[in-house]
């Protein structure tokens, strides 16, 4: 068992590739804004340009297919800068595929391959292509997007299937056989799916190996809710799976896809046994996969198969992919992972160089999946066929990318040129791309440096494109800030943790702080300060219960509800813990526009389904279940003048208790309260689940939530498999 945690790590790493100054320029080459009072800076993707559509050549048109020897409907598709391998020569003499495989200027001069339905596109031949194909002039040299001209060439001539790979993929056995003609399940196999309804999910642990893809965020490594909790897709409660897979990744054996922590830290070689079954993803579930063995319905994913030009080649393959599942999804088309058919002997590489080639991906993929669940497609939308419908998809997320800062706008132009080249878009599609993005609200703008500003650096050359960013003509957003509450006693171990990351934090759109109001119970449950590590807390206070005995001392408690079980006194302990969270934001000197009020015990199974920077001056954002006559007190969001009212609930309790029959339940006291102080009270769908453990070792998942919804049930399931494990439950990991 490794003692360091990737985060860790990245850390260590972070100061020895300093060596590489040109790598870790890109670091910094878009916005990264304060997130609380951490050690670091966190990456939070905002909305700080916007594109242009004059940018946008007027003149392009679909390209003419000439006749050529090799027109097929499977393709296999590769880049090389090596000479002819053995493997590139096993897989030109596959039967029944044509090969496309794309040089570049490092590849060397006398490259020779031959067999059937073998294209070499030489430097020469795509400096020709110029002339023909909008894409050839929008894709630089020495860049792993070369491949985006094989793509091309595929799709004109006939694919229907493309096996999108690497030289140094080896096929098992070299043997065409082993290489699946269509995407879909192999009779007699097993079509699983992961239930937990994670944002992303880690496929690799499904197959017994304990590492994570490239690209997988990093924060969810030791989530236990992204790499547990598969079941069969035909079984009960499983969710509903979109009607057809048409992005199929087999996994690698030997040197798999792993990215450069695991590689600096891990062992190799590892291996997948086989399980004759595919994992497939339900719609909203993220996995990252890659341009090595992945093959594509070519006929339902053409207008999504081009690679980003202007991040490094190890970052544009998982930007692709998680481009393409987004842009997919309400098309019918999913993603699943096979058992492998591919065995990779990897070329050489430096890993210390892959680190600092793949920053993007471990500091802004969350941020990147944020920006993508942002953007809702407009229903009212039809267009003449799907590929049409997926071209305007795919041109929005490119923009939505490119005004977040995670792309250029060379990326833009290069889609918008692969696009028309395929004959797929047109106005419509280009008015849908904006009309999307303009229904998302502005963010506030960054801070850039000046190689960001008004201008970006043209993908072939060093000569600088003039006014690519125009002045927006909105005026820019008021600056926000969040200060998020987590209340109560951290009963059931760093378990919660990520979900509070995942499902919260990461979806205020805005810098925030955390505090914590909790019990000064040092040790009373199993790893319960651990919330420090991964919280990472701006401020820790503990309420004076003092006050909580002379409340209780008050008349009036014996025509509540509060009886039982549900003491009194519990509760007032509750809403002391958030009105003294409330009295350390309102004591700092950081200026707040919005606040967050979380449960230690509960975790939010959904992110939050509107920004807070959309709410109004006095909203409270409350889940719309679980109210008991009045509003569910789980967790809730808002202005920061509606939260205020929110968090100062014990101030109402004397007037209640002088009222008789005002405190029927915790709910109907909270409605009462926020009513009476003004609060516009905004029932949204958020599903919280109770997720506790006592030091007894009982586990407490039994209420109404889990009764009621699987996803919690599941949650609980997770949770169960964590805390039993003595090597997990003790050990603090950091997210």
């Amino acid at each position: 068992m490794r003692s360091l945690t990737p985060v860790t790590l990245l850390l260590l790493f972070l100061l020895a590739a300093t060596a590489y100054g040109s790598a870790l320029e890109a670091l910094w080459r878009h916005p990264i804004v304060g997130a609380g009072a951490t050690s670091g800076e966190l990456y939070i993707a905002t909305r700080h340009r916007r594109f242009s559509t004059e940018l946008l050549p007027k003149d392009l048109t679909a390209v003419v297919v000439r006749e050529t020897v090799a027109n097929c409907s499977h393709w296999i598709v590769t880049t090389t800068i090596n000479s002819a391998s053995p493997n590139l020569q096993n897989l030109a003499s596959f039967p029944g595929w044509c090969k496309c495989v794309v040089l570049d200027h490092k590849s060397p001069p006398g490259f020779n391959l031959t067999g059937p339905g073998v294209v070499v596109l030489t430097v020469a031949e795509q400096e020709k292509l110029v002339e023909r194909w909008a894409v050839a002039g929008r894709t630089p040299w020495n860049h792993f997007g070369r491949k985006n001209l094989g793509l091309m060439y595929a799709v004109l001539h006939g694919a229907e299937f493309i096996f999108d790979t690497d030289d140094d993929n080896f096929v098992l056995d070299g043997d065409a056989k082993f290489l699946p003609r269509s995407t879909k399940l192999p009779e007699g196999w097993t079509l699983n799916t992961p239930t937990t309804g994670a944002t992303v999910f880690n496929p690799y642990p499904h197959w017994g190996v304990d590492t994570w893809p490239r690209g997988f965020p990093l924060t969810q490594i030791t989530n236990v809710t992204t790499r547990t909790g598969v079941r069969p897709a035909a079984s009960t409660n499983a969710p509903a799976l979109p009607p057809r897979v048409c992005a199929l990744q087999s996994l690698a054996n030997a040197d798999p896809d792993v990215d450069a922590l695991y590689r600096l830290t891990g062992g190799l070689p590892l291996y997948f046994p086989p399980q004759r079954a595919w994992l497939a993803y339900p719609a909203g579930t993220y996995a990252p996969f890659n341009a090595q063995a992945t093959l594509f319905d070519a006929r339902a994913l053409s207008a999504a198969l081009a690679l980003p030009v202007t991040v490094h080649g190890r970052v544009s393959d998982i930007w692709r992919s998680y481009i393409m599942q987004r842009a997919m999804w309400d098309l019918g088309c999913g993603l699943a992972f096979a058992d492998p058919w591919v065995t990779q002997y990897r070329n050489a590489h430096k890993y210390l160089k892959d680190f600092s080639s793949e920053l993007d991906l471990y500091l802004k993929t969350e941020g990147l999946l944020v920006v993508l669940n942002g953007l809702a497609f407009p229903p009212d939308w039809r267009f003449a066929s799907p590929d049409a419908q997926l071209a305007g998809r795919v041109l929005a997320l490119y923009v939505a990318l490119y005004e977040h800062g995670l792309l250029e706008v060379e990326d833009v132009l290069m889609v918008h040129a692969y696009l028309s080249d395929l004959g797929a878009l047109s106005q419509n599609e280009i008015d849908f791309a904006l009309r999307v993005n303009d229904l998302s609200q502005p963010q506030q703008p960054q801070p850039q440096n000046g190689q960001q500003q008004q201008q970006q650096q043209a993908a072939g050359g060093s000569q600088l494109l003039p006014a690519l960013v125009p002045t927006s003509p909105r005026p820019p957003a008021p600056a926000h800030r969040a200060a998020v509450c987590v209340t109560g006693m951290f009963r059931a171990g760093p378990f919660l943790y990520p979900w509070h990351v995942t499902h919260v934090l990461s979806y205020l759109g805005m810098p925030y702080d955390v505090y914590v109001s909790t019990p000064d119970l040092p040790g009373a449950f199993p790893s319960s300060s651990d919330y420090t590590y991964f919280l990472q807390p701006h401020q820790v206070v503990h309420a004076n219960y003092s006050r909580v005995d002379a409340l209780l001392a008050l008349p009036g408690w014996e025509s509540t509800g509060f009886k039982g079980v549900h003491s009194p006194g519990k509760w007032l302990r509750q809403i002391m813990d958030m009105s003294t969270c409330l009295e350390a934001v309102l004591a700092s000197n950081i200026t707040y526009t919005h606040a967050a009020r979380l449960r230690a015990d509960t975790v939010l199974t959904n992110p939050l389904p509107v920004p807070p920077a959309e709410l109004g001056p006095r909203d409270v954002v409350v889940p719309n279940n679980e109210g008991y006559g009045g509003v569910n007190d789980r967790i809730a969001y808002g202005s920061l003048e509606g939260m205020k009212a929110y968090l100062s609930l014990v101030e109402s309790v004397p007037g209640f208790l002088s009222q008789g029959g005002r405190l029927a339940n915790a709910e109907s006291a909270l409605q009462a309260h926020l009513n009476a102080r003004g609060a516009a009270i905004q029932l949204r769908p958020l599903q919280p689940c109770r997720v506790r453990n006592y030091t007894s070792g009982r586990f407490v998942c039994d209420y109404w939530d889990h009764k009621t919804f699987q996803v919690c049930r599941d949650i609980c399931d997770a949770w169960h498999a964590e805390v039993a494990q003595p090597a997990v439950r003790h050990r603090r990991r950091r997210i």
